[in-house]
C-alpha cells in the first residue's frame, strides 16, 4: 500500500498580469527590497513571520509595527482588512500603485476573516510634524509638498485621484521620503476629485506654516511673516489649479527639484529628528511573554 503523498506548502500568488488570485505551489520568499513588486500572498496569519511590536494610532488605520522573527531589524506596519467580495480588487490596487511616493505594500496574508497587508516601513504621519514645536522653513514645506504632488500627480496619471488625502494618511520617513498612504481609498479620476486633492495640499500647507486651516476653505496664512514670496505665491495658486500636476509645475517646486531629479529631501532631516522626540505618539502596546 502506498504512503500518501506528502503535503505541499500552497501559496496565494497575486497574478502580475491580471488582477486575479491563483493557488500554486512553491517555496519562494516575498521580496524584502523597499519597492518590489507586491506579487506573493500567504495564506494564513502574518504572525508566523512577524512580531507584533505595538500598534500605531492617528494614521488614518491602526497599523501594526511588526518585526521579522528572523531579522527583528527589518520592520513593516501591517493592516487589517475585512474579507468581502472586494479582496481581489483591493489587492490589485495595492500591487498597480508603485511609486516612490506611494507607500508600497510588501505582502498579504489571506485569513478566513481578515486580510493582513503588510507595507514598507513608514511610520510617522506628517500630523506630527504639523504639531512640531519648530516651523518649518519655507523651502522644507517645498520638499514636503513637492513629493505629495509627485505621488498625486501619479495617481492622476492613472484616473485616479485620493478620497482621504490628509496630514494622517500622508507618511513619513526619518531620510525625507514623504509618501501617500492608504491607497486602497483611490477612486476614479473626476474633475472634482482632482479639485479635491489640490485643495487638500493647500490645506497641508497651512496647517504646517501655522498649524492649523482656515475655516472658510480660503487658502492662505494669517500672518506672512518668515515667508518666502515663492511659498506665498504657491498658496494664492492653489484655487486656479485643476489638479496636481498643474500645481506641480509652479516654479516654487521646480526650482527645489535639483538637477541630479531629485528632492533635496535632507533639508527635512532636522525637522524630522526634533519631531520624533519632541511630539507625543498615540498607540497601544499589549504586554508579551518572550521566552
Amino acid at each position: 500500500m502506498k504512503a500518501p503523498p506528502a503535503k505541499t506548502k500552497r501559496k496565494v500568488i497575486f497574478s502580475t498580469s491580471k488582477a486575479s488570485l491563483k493557488i500554486c505551489d512553491g517555496k519562494t520568499e516575498a521580496p524584502h527590497y523597499e519597492h518590489a513588486p507586491m506579487q506573493l500572498s500567504h495564506l494564513g496569519s502574518p504572525w508566523r513571520r512577524y512580531r507584533d511590536v505595538l500598534t500605531l494610532l492617528g494614521m488614518g488605520d491602526e497599523i501594526i509595527i511588526a518585526s521579522e522573527h528572523e531579522a527583528p531589524t527589518k520592520r513593516v506596519g501591517v493592516r487589517k482588512f475585512h474579507r468581502g467580495e472586494r479582496d481581489i480588487e483591493t489587492l490589485s490596487r495595492f500591487r498597480a500603485l508603485r511609486h516612490v511616493n506611494i507607500v508600497a505594500a510588501v505582502e498579504a496574508f489571506i485569513g478566513q476573516e481578515i486580510l493582513y497587508v503588510a507595507f514598507e516601513e513608514m511610520h510617522m504621519p506628517l500630523e506630527n510634524i504639523v504639531r512640531c514645536p519648530r516651523r518649518p522653513t519655507s523651502n522644507e514645506v517645498g520638499v514636503i509638498l513637492g513629493q505629495v504632488l509627485d505621488g498625486l500627480a501619479y495617481l492622476e496619471l492613472h484616473q485616479l485621484y485620493h478620497s482621504y488625502l490628509s496630514c494622517e494618511t500622508v507618511l513619513v520617513h526619518a531620510d525625507g521620503d514623504v509618501k501617500i498612504g492608504m491607497q486602497e481609498q483611490c477612486r476614479a479620476a473626476t474633475p472634482q476629485g482632482k479639485k479635491q486633492n489640490v485643495m487638500e495640499v493647500g490645506t497641508m500647507a497651512m496647517k504646517l506654516m501655522q498649524g492649523y486651516s482656515s475655516e472658510d476653505g480660503e487658502v492662505g496664512v494669517e500672518d506672512n511673516t518668515g515667508w518666502s514670496d515663492s511659498i506665498l505665491a504657491v498658496l494664492s495658486s492653489v484655487a486656479s489649479c485643476d489638479g496636481a500636476s498643474q500645481l506641480r509645475k509652479n516654479a516654487f517646486f521646480t526650482q527645489l527639484w535639483k538637477k541630479e531629479s531629485r528632492w533635496p529631501k535632507e533639508t527635512l532631516c532636522d525637522l524630522i529628528v526634533t519631531t520624533l522626540i519632541s511630539v507625543h505618539r498615540y498607540y497601544k502596546y499589549k504586554p508579551q511573554t518572550f521566552l
